[in-house]
């Protein structure tokens, strides 16, 4: 499975950039972390790039925000990462790399003259790349590569009742941004309740009446941290079968 797969996407890891870049985020260094909630809610994205005066990189994603002691005084400077940066002459295979081993959603792609950001590239945009190009071919892999030959198989997992603190720290330790809230029934079985990101964890860091979907509770009565998870969760879930097809399994993360 695994040959017939890399022998397809040979292409595309070898494709440049240049045809695959979009629109970048972009902040400045000293913007608090309260507006930058409300960027990345409003761009639906998971990252935003800082340029330094000195064309050094930062990048804040949601997993940084979610550590930040007061969203109101702290700035992006603080809390952003450096990372490191493409031109559009770089591969898409190259861009995946990076970010797997960083888990970044997106990218900057610098200018290679002015090195200053230009775009960026996203796992979307690749996602989508991959998709056409296999429409493109006419690659139907069918039941040949199905969603378990790709699937993570022990996945990390939390329960209903669990506090939202809890879910953060998991997130933060584990650089992960989604988790699946799972109720252990009394026959031994496991049920998916829902699933929590860390897009809902940071949106709780917004002061607000209203912090969960199913309660209104004051400031005075319970700490946002403190709630339980299911509380701010999502509960329609998309789920496939272990034999989905690959094709299948891109048009639904699309």
């Amino acid at each position: 499975v695994s040959r017939q797969l890399y022998s397809h996407l040979k292409d595309i890891r070898s494709k440049e950039l240049r045809d695959l870049i979009e629109k970048p985020v972009l902040v400045k260094e000293d913007v608090p972390v309260s507006k930058i909630i409300g960027i990345m809610t409003k761009e639906k994205s998971h990252e935003v790039f800082v340029q330094l005066s000195d064309k050094s990189l930062f990048c804040l994603n949601t997993r940084d925000i979610l550590v930040a002691r007061d969203i109101n005084t702290m700035k992006s400077s603080t809390l952003g990462k450096r990372i490191p940066s493409l031109t559009q002459t770089d591969s898409v295979g190259n861009a995946a790399r990076i970010m797997s081993l960083h888990r970044l959603r997106a990218l900057p792609i610098i200018d290679e003259s002015s090195h200053e950001i230009m775009g960026q590239v996203s796992s979307k945009r690749i996602l989508q790349y991959i998709l056409e190009t296999f429409d493109k071919k006419k690659i139907n892999f069918d039941k040949r590569i199905i969603a378990s030959d790709l699937m993570t198989p022990e996945l990390i997992t939390i329960e209903p009742k669990d506090k939202v603190a809890t879910a953060r720290n998991i997130m933060t330790k584990d650089m992960i941004d989604h988790l699946p809230i799972v109720e252990q029934m009394h026959e031994g079985t496991n049920l998916v309740k829902g699933i929590v990101t860390s897009s809902d964890i940071m949106h709780t860091l917004i002061p607000s009446e209203r912090i969960a979907r199913y309660a209104i509770v004051s400031e005075h009565d319970k700490h946002r941290l403190e709630l339980e998870v299911i509380g701010i969760a999502d509960r329609n879930i998309v789920t496939i079968s272990p034999n989905e097809a690959i094709n299948s399994v891109i048009n639904l993360l699309l």
